[in-house]
């Protein structure tokens, strides 16, 4: 039986599964879109979108499996 912390990061990588799966929907989106001559400004919003999802898939890595320096900072 897995522990609660195997539990957990299971949780965690669940969510990254996730996590890639919208930014690879993002990117497909914002490929159709460009093809059709959709407006920039949506364009730019799915772009908006990937950096969000990037930055987000970074933030959960990281405090899922911190280095040592990021566990001291994520203990304040």
């Amino acid at each position: 039986m897995p522990s609660a912390r195997d539990r957990h990061l299971g949780e965690i990588e669940t969510v990254l599964l996730h996590i890639a799966e919208a930014r690879r929907r993002v990117s497909k989106a914002r490929q159709t879109l460009a093809r059709e001559g959709a407006p920039d400004r949506l364009i730019a919003s799915l772009a908006i979108s990937q950096e969000i999802l990037d930055g987000e898939r970074l933030r959960l890595q990281s405090t899922a499996n911190p280095t040592p320096d990021e566990r001291q900072r994520l203990a304040v």
